[in-house]
């Protein structure tokens, strides 16, 4: 059977407004948390249970990443220097250029001839 654990909280979210972005956020749980099946009949929590107690999983939330522009010096493209659009994303490429926006990661001197 699948069961929806439904908790009641609330979501508090960071906005930096000198980077004018949202930051970080997170769930903050309540104590009221009802469960159904998948026909949104009521079942006890009872049915959550592991090894005598309620199964739990993290109210783990997915963080709001930097910006593309804000990795690259000057917020520029470094192949034709255009202005990388606010919006660009990881993966996404220039529109003058086709330069593809990667995540910058450390040099790994090893690779290095």
């Amino acid at each position: 059977m699948l069961v929806n654990k439904i908790t009641s909280g609330f979501v508090i979210q960071v906005f930096d407004t000198e980077l004018q972005r949202f930051i970080s956020q997170e769930f903050v749980a309540g104590e009221d948390c009802q469960y159904e099946d998948e026909d949104g009949v009521s079942v006890s929590s009872e049915v959550l249970e592991v090894d005598g107690e309620e199964a739990y999983l993290p109210f783990d939330m997915v963080q709001p990443t930097s910006h593309i522009k804000e990795r690259y010096e000057d917020g520029i493209c470094p192949d034709c220097g255009l202005c990388i659009p606010y919006d660009a994303r990881e993966g996404g490429a220039c529109v003058n250029c086709g330069h593809v926006w990667n995540p910058i990661a450390p040099c790994d001197d090893d690779d290095i001839g």
